[in-house]
């Protein structure tokens, strides 16, 4: 089978990508993977270079070492997330590292890098990176409504995109029973257990870029664990998170379908 193979349905040829690498031989090798990816791109080697040249130049991507002291990329993040242009403050951060850990990421992501790529970099792992970072971003003539998900904190957590989706599909077999229980609980005042599921859901929906749903949850713990029982505000509650979960579970089924394709 050839290297290619894995990415046979995928098209990257619309992205406009800006490579900044502080290493010679790491950009040989990054220039060689997006080359095979179909992909286009211009080159940035130094910190003043990226914020040049995304000032100049209209950009969906920019991949980031995160390693070498002339780009910077804490001190570059931040600079083009705190950008008043819009177009330029939002721009999709991919990093390169060697960093090994989710804990020294954090100070990257914090900056405000999307997602990471670990060295040595292969092609599937850059392309999977790629679909991953750009789902439901940059599809063209999309008239529907931006991602309510946010999954920098779930990348940064696990890296490896193939285990994020591991964690995506479990959310959706998972919750929609979790949900049912929970509507049983209230049925049959079941309040130690009402509270202990809303514990354990919570997580996740800070996870995939949620707080305000981990609130409700953290809300509905408190009552519980005080006996403050309010059945119409857990009932409430209850009817928002299943509606929001409408929404995560389909586009989390998007991203499933477009990542896996």
């Amino acid at each position: 089978m050839s290297e290619l193979n894995p990415i046979e349905k995928k098209d990257f040829t619309s992205l406009r990508i800006l490579l900044a690498e502080g290493d010679q031989i790491n950009l040989a090798v990054i220039k060689h993977l997006l080359k095979k990816a179909g992909c286009t791109f211009d080159l940035a080697s130094n910190r003043s270079e990226i914020l040049d040249k995304v000032n100049q130049s209209d950009y969906d991507l920019i991949i980031i070492d995160l390693d070498h002291n002339s780009i910077d990329a804490i001190h570059t993040a931040s600079k083009i997330r705190s950008n008043s242009n819009s177009k330029i403050s939002q721009l999709l951060l991919l990093g390169i590292t060697s960093i090994a850990d989710v804990t020294s990421f954090k100070k990257y992501s914090d900056a405000g890098v999307n997602s990471y790529v670990l060295r040595p970099v292969k092609l599937k792992d850059l392309t999977d990176a790629l679909d991953a970072i750009t789902i439901n971003e940059l599809k063209p003539d999309s008239t529907e409504a931006k991602s309510i998900l946010n999954l920098n904190m779930l990348y940064a957590t696990c890296g490896n995109p193939e285990i994020v989706n591991n964690i995506l599909r479990l959310f959706i077999t998972q919750t929609p029973d979790n949900v049912s229980q929970l509507d049983e609980f209230i049925r049959n005042k079941n309040w130690t257990d009402f509270g202990t599921l809303s514990h354990n859901m919570k997580s996740t929906y800070s996870l995939i870029g949620l707080p305000e749903i981990k609130k409700k949850f953290d809300e509905i713990e408190n009552d519980c664990a005080s006996n403050v029982i309010d059945i119409p505000k857990f009932e409430k509650y209850l009817s928002e998170i299943k509606e929001v979960n409408v929404k995560i579970i389909a586009e989390i089924n998007k991203i499933l379908q477009f990542t896996t394709a």
